[in-house]
């Protein structure tokens, strides 16, 4: 694949940081977050040449950050690495791809690299999985991969694109491989009937079957010779209400599953490798109908739940949907809730997608991030993203901080230990969003 020397432009990371605000506790035990300090303009830590079109993607992989997007003009997915302290690299995967409103990039941490994920699902549901070693090197031939992909520091797990004779034809083919093996096999076939989704800890593979009245868990290690036994997870009879949404992460090789009712309630639950599952918790807050849940994750001593509510009251339009920002902070030894107040109804923009980055520091506290849009006043010279907005809930309270950014594309890029990352489509001056343009990668909080 050719090869593409990149200029830095920065060449360090940014050293500038948001004034921390205060917070107040209110009469219910809840944090109240104070408003957001002026944002500080963004100064990208590296920067590709402009080439790029929307989707793109980022990770942290180990001492370095990895960007991925679509360079259009040549209907290929450029991947572009910046080690830490070492010359940028990049390589080009994925010929024959073009853009589409449907299309999906990702990148997930590989062992030492990463995995490259594409998918269109308008041409139909398969896609593709590429390895990149450290340094940019193709480590085999591009994978054909079904509708879910997730890497485990031992391996790869994914759905078949297709059906697998003898099997019946619309069965479900979940297949894994070992970073050491040369091909991938068969763990287990799900049936038709359900609707798979596969969630990866730090070892283990989680397979979630979803049917019309439960869900079950098959637990496998890729390597290994098969499956677990499938374990039922979620059983609507057991239950007062019906459900309305449910929701799954992992913590080490603990998954967790969320389950909200029709009312608000919310019960958790956790599966643990090969134990049967934790007896259901109840959570003491409830959310209403307007309640939006839209993004949920977990560090070894607690879980943490974002959601949303529109106030059109708190606006002077219902155009303006003034949405609210509220989580809810779960001690996981004690199933103790708090709720915590992110962010007020915004009546100058909208928000989303929202993010809680893994990597950070456990001391540090959680962090919950989103993209800030503006207006939207139809005018094509006005990149869409205005920033990115943060929150740290760390033990000593919940600090705030913004980042001003003006791109048509703000994707996570995961943290390390120092610094969380992210990564941003630019435009180039006097564009108007239908020309290439270069992905910068940030640094906050």
């Amino acid at each position: 694949m050719p090869l593409l020397a990149l200029a830095l432009a920065g060449g360090c990371r940014s050293k500038g940081k948001p004034a921390p605000t205060t917070v107040s506790v209110d009469s219910g035990g809840s944090l109240a977050v104070a408003v957001v300090p002026d944002a500080q303009a963004a100064t990208p830590a590296w920067r590709t040449d402009p080439v790029f079109s929307a989707p793109i993607a980022a990770a942290r992989m180990a001492q370095g950050s990895v960007v991925a997007g679509l360079v259009a003009t040549q209907k290929v997915i450029r991947v572009v690495g910046f080690p830490d302290g070492k010359p940028s690299w990049t390589t080009d995967v994925l010929p024959g791809v073009k853009w589409s409103e449907a299309a999906e990039l990702g990148i997930q941490r590989a062992a030492d690299g990463v995995v490259v994920f594409w998918r269109d699902s308008a041409v139909g549901p398969g896609g593709a999985a590429v390895f990149l070693g450290p340094d940019g090197q193709m480590r085999d031939t591009p994978l054909e991969v079904g509708s879910a992909v997730c890497t485990t520091v031992g391996g790869i797990a994914w759905i078949a694109a297709r059906p697998i004779p003898p099997a019946p034809e619309h069965a479900v083919h979940v297949l894994a491989r070992a970073w050491g093996e040369r091909a991938g096999h068969e763990v287990m076939t799900l049936s038709p009937d359900r609707s798979p989704t596969l969630v990866c800890g730090t070892h283990s593979v989680f397979a979630l079957a979803d049917g019309d009245d439960d869900l079950t868990v098959d637990v496998f290690v890729p390597g290994s010779a098969a499956a677990r036994r499938p374990t039922l997870v979620i059983r609507n009879s057991d239950f007062a209400d019906e459900e309305r949404e449910h929701e799954s992460f992992t913590v080490a090789d603990d998954l967790e599953i969320a389950r909200v009712g029709v009312g608000g309630s919310v019960a958790t639950r956790t599966v643990m490798g090969d134990r049967d599952a934790s007896p259901w918790r109840r959570l003491k807050h409830v959310l209403s109908d307007e309640d939006d849940l839209v993004a949920i994750d977990g560090q070894p001593q607690r879980s943490l739940f974002v959601f949303t509510r529109d106030s059109d009251s708190a606006c002077p339009t219902p155009e303006s949907g003034g949405q609210r920002v509220r989580a809810l902070d779960v001690d996981r030894a004690t199933g103790a809730d708090r709720l915590v107040e992110l962010a007020p109804p915004d009546c100058q923009g909208q928000r989303g997608p929202f993010w809680i980055p893994a990597g950070l520091a456990e001391a540090r506290g959680p962090i919950v991030a989103w993209v800030e849009r503006g207006p939207g006043t139809g005018d094509r010279k006005v990149p869409p993203i205005s920033g990115l907005t943060y929150r740290v809930l760390g033990p000593q309270g919940v600090r705030s901080g913004r980042l001003s950014i003006a791109a048509d594309a703000l994707v996570d890029g995961d943290c390390d230990d120092a610094a969380c990352f992210a990564a941003a489509l630019l435009r180039e001056p006097g564009g108007d969003g239908m020309s290439p343009g270069p992905i910068a990668v940030v640094t906050y909080p």
